[in-house]
């Protein structure tokens, strides 16, 4: 065989390994997902975001969806937890409900808050800074509540008019047992 028949022969095998390398690719290429681009914004100035960073925020903004989701239904078992309650419980305190490990634990409490300040800084005089404990609001503390549910206190209706008691919260939490 002449050597221009065999260059001839390995250039065409060459130029159809290369068309088939080409169609190769082009087909890999289109099952390739792009890699979502994202930017930084920082204060006026916008810069691209390395690929590493959006792929993080895109697992993490997957992870808190499930969260939410988890969350939506975990309040949904609360509530039916709760609604169980006053079987057990009437009024404020704590249940335990253990099984498999698991210490469910319910809690009921109530809060007295104080109304009018004023009117009861009056009433109490000297009192008030040993009945009354100061924060940027003020609480009552247990001795006053005392003072207003004691039908045999002089100041009980009076004290009793400038508190309010607030709706008995509740919480469920769970620990290992």
């Amino acid at each position: 065989m002449p050597a221009q028949t065999i260059n001839h022969t390995i250039n065409r095998r060459r130029k159809l390994d290369m068309a088939t390398a080409a169609k190769k690719l082009q087909k890999a290429q289109a099952n390739v997902t792009p890699m979502p681009t994202g930017t930084v914004k920082l204060g006026r100035e916008t810069f691209p975001a390395p690929a590493t960073l959006v792929e993080l925020v895109r697992k993490g903004r997957d992870i808190k969806m499930m969260m939410d989701e988890l969350k939506a239904e975990l309040d949904t078992v609360n509530a039916a937890i709760l609604a169980e309650v006053p079987r057990w419980m009437d009024g404020v305190g704590t249940l335990h409900i253990i099984t498999e490990g698991v210490d469910c634990t319910v809690t009921l409490r109530d809060a007295v808050a104080i109304e009018n300040v004023g009117t009861l800084r009056e009433l109490l005089g000297d009192r008030f800074p040993d009945l009354v404990k100061e924060k940027v609001n003020f609480t009552p503390e247990a001795k006053l509540v005392a003072i207003a549910t004691d039908g045999d206190h002089p100041l009980a209706r009076d004290v009793a008019s400038c508190l309010r008691i607030q709706e008995a919260k509740a919480s469920v939490s769970y620990k290992a047992a």
